[in-house]
């Protein structure tokens, strides 16, 4: 793991249901043409270890155990400790996510298990949660993402949860919209074949709370609940299916995202409810099944096999074409601990004591017009509520056009930059910026000459468009060419939604 070609990532998932890790070797190297300046990128991911599968501790009033969570995630590295050898030291880990998901986000405690938390996953690790955030990464995991790019199609990626059911729509390998549904296998919890918990959507739709009733007084009740859950989750599959111009908006997400209308080729299934149908059809296909879906529930204590059952009986008269992902329920962690680092181009500009930062927010400024900039800065300041005087910030510089980089163009960005960092910023705040075009370097240099006791950092070749707070690390370079350097940036989402 000293290899300076590798990166050790994590990635912890902390769901309503279960709890997992994996730990993740990521190859990078020179991507760029042979005509192009270097650039580093992740060209290789390799799985060194998946820790067994644990359910999600919680406390007596349901939300989570942060202390119990920690001794797992303790337990966990012990377990890949025996596995990959004593070597294994948390210190190596470089980058990766700690991502609570699901219903699990939206528990009081949340942002306070995942600091707790953090401290397995080494010096530069997103912590985050979010439905957006876990249905990209739901996407990325399950390979959907990959068969969506690969395969020149529109893909429909659906994980469905303890608590949410999380989509994404691909076209042609690009994310594009994403949501989720506040429906999942954990709405209703059973216990020595009694009802124990249901959830509020399942109670609303039941129209009474069948807690502490008889499974098996109730089985009419349930299998209509499963028959609805079940429609609703495939009606996004179909109203991508039909591209009907007046799609359902349904009162059941979580997120601000609906899905109109659109044409999609294959839908990939991931999650935990997910395993649940590939087991649900196998056991089908033989007569001697000894189990239903209620005795498998009491084996998981959750509603899961009767929605995974209703999916599949859904999904047999649909006629919507779609397969499983590979390692179902792991889509997300596999997501967290593989797909969320990206590599800055090689011409950036950093002091290396600076580094590394982290959760900073990330306020994107049109710059096509220079002399606004300090305008449209102290605009977005105000609106976000943040004191530059007090706390960090990193810019994304938007809205350069390729004709826009002459040397008196990226002169005058300077220029309006440093008199806004000069007039709104703490001296010891640091000035972060990211670029989307290959300038970052000439734009450090100007800079520093208007601003020399500043420390400033530029990065270019980041994709910002999905996040709300930057992480940077300490540079890395190849063994192949050691003067070709890069930052190893995550660009994130730290939401944790409310009740």
């Amino acid at each position: 793991m000293h290899d300076r070609n590798r990166l050790l990532s994590v990635g912890i998932d902390i769901g309503t249901t279960t709890t997992h890790l994996v730990l993740s070797s990521l190859s990078f190297g020179n991507v760029a043409r042979p005509t192009q300046i270097n650039k580093l990128g992740i060209v290789d991911k390799e799985i060194l270890f998946q820790s067994t599968i644990y359910e999600t501790p919680l406390q007596s009033d349901g939300t989570i155990d942060a202390k119990a969570v920690s001794a797992l995630i303790e337990t966990i590295y012990k377990e890949a400790a025996n596995q990959l050898g004593p070597d294994l030291d948390i210190s190596l880990v470089q980058t990766g996510a700690v991502i609570i998901t699901g219903e699990s986000a939206a528990k009081r405690n949340a942002e306070a298990v995942c600091q707790a938390v953090a401290k397995f996953a080494g010096e530069f690790v997103v912590e985050s949660a979010g439905a957006n955030l876990e249905s990209i990464l739901c996407a990325r995991g399950s390979g959907a993402q990959t068969l969506s790019k690969l395969e020149g199609i529109d893909v429909l990626s659906i994980d469905i949860g303890g608590g949410t059911s999380n989509i994404a729509l691909i076209e042609r390998g690009e994310i594009t919209k994403v949501g989720a549904l506040a429906l999942g296998g954990r709405a209703i919890r059973f216990k020595d074949g009694r009802i124990e918990q249901v959830s509020e959507v399942a109670a609303q739709k039941l129209g009474r709370n069948l807690a502490g009733v008889l499974e098996s007084e109730s089985q009419q009740d349930l299998d209509r609940l499963a028959r609805w859950m079940a429609a609703e989750i495939l009606d996004v599959c179909k109203q991508q299916k039909e591209a009907g111009p007046e799609a359902k908006i349904s009162s059941l997400w979580l997120t601000e995202s609906n899905f109109p209308g659109h044409e999609i080729d294959r839908v990939i299934f991931s999650g935990g409810v997910a395993e649940l149908m590939k087991e649900d059809r196998e056991r089908r296909g033989k007569r001697d099944d000894p189990e239903g879906a209620s005795k498998r529930a009491n084996r998981f204590n959750d509603f899961g096999p009767y929605l995974a059952r209703a999916i599949n009986q859904a999904l047999a008269d649909s006629g919507i074409t779609h397969s499983f992902a590979e390692n179902a329920i792991r889509a997300t962690v596999l997501g967290a601990g593989m797909h969320t680092l990206q590599l800055s181009g090689s011409t950036v500009g950093y002091g290396e004591d600076s580094l590394p930062l982290r959760n900073l927010p990330l306020l994107k400024i049109d710059v096509s017009e220079s002399a606004l900039i300090p305008i449209y800065i102290q605009k977005i300041l105000t609106l976000k509520e943040i004191d530059w005087q007090k706390e960090n910030v990193a810019f994304a510089l938007q809205g350069l056009s390729v004709g826009q980089l002459q040397y008196t163009r990226i002169k005058a960005l300077a220029e309006q930059l440093a008199l806004v960092a000069a007039d709104l910023s703490a001296p010891n705040c640091p000035l972060v910026l990211t670029i989307d075009q290959d300038i970052a370097m000439a734009l450090s240099q100007l800079l520093k000459r208007l601003l020399p006791d500043k420390r400033i950092i530029t990065v270019d070749g980041i994709t910002v468009e999905d996040g709300d707070y930057l992480d940077i690390g300490k540079p890395v370079n190849t063994l192949g060419d050691p003067n070709t350097r890069t930052l190893p940036v995550v660009v994130k989402t730290l939401i944790f939604y409310k009740n």
